[in-house]
């Protein structure tokens, strides 16, 4: 939709507004379709500030980049300077015995020499419950399909390289489902309060 006003100047002039802050206006009360990750590990879609939510694996630095996205704003960038480092989880997710559980990850190889490894692992019982691997380069995504197995009280996933030089690799979208879950919470930036009907809908 448009609106033509005659005699408004194409910008501000003393008290009066121009054509583009009218055009602002409506821009700014807009609704606009937001896609969202919904998953179980905190900062999954990668998009919060800082890295907090989640802790190195050996030798890795981790930090956000904008190179590596397939959904948002920014990635997680994972240096690396020694074989099987890299990121997990900073808090273990809880879970229960025969659970299953979906995990996949998008991930940037900028190494044709180097394997990327996503595990799922038991923290119970300091087990690798299962792990998938990739060594083609470019942009690709690691998939698991996990089942807990018993004892197994937390869960964690840890995403690797076997490179022993510095390597960058970069991760977004980690979704953690449940896999027979009926119910999910929703991301840590919705608010009910503002939230409306159509915005509900679409997420879900």
């Amino acid at each position: 939709a448009f609106g033509i006003y005659y005699g408004v100047p194409p910008s501000r002039m003393g008290i009066e507004k121009g054509i583009l802050e009218y055009v602002n206006d409506v821009l700014r009360n807009m609704r606009y379709r937001h896609l969202s990750l919904l998953t179980l590990a905190p900062d999954g879609d990668m998009e919060a500030t800082g890295t907090t939510n989640y802790s190195h694996v050996g030798t890795a630095t981790l930090s956000k980049a904008v190179l590596g996205v397939t959904m948002g704003k920014q990635s997680l960038l994972v240096a690396t300077t020694a074989a099987s480092s890299g990121v997990a989880l900073a808090v273990n997710l809880p879970v229960t015995s025969g659970q299953v559980y979906d995990i996949v990850v998008d991930c940037l190889n900028g190494n044709v020499s180097q394997t990327l490894t996503m595990a799922a692992y038991d923290i119970t019982n300091s087990a690798t419950i299962d792990s998938v691997s990739t060594s083609a380069k470019g942009q690709r995504y690691l998939y698991l399909q996990v089942t807990i197995p018993s004892g197994c009280k937390d869960l964690d996933v840890r995403l690797t390289d076997n490179m022993t030089g510095v390597t960058y690799v970069w991760y977004d979208n980690l979704s953690i489902r449940h896999a027979d879950a009926t119910e999910m919470s929703l991301p840590s930036w919705f608010d009910p309060i503002t939230c409306t009907f159509e915005e509900l809908w679409y997420l879900g």
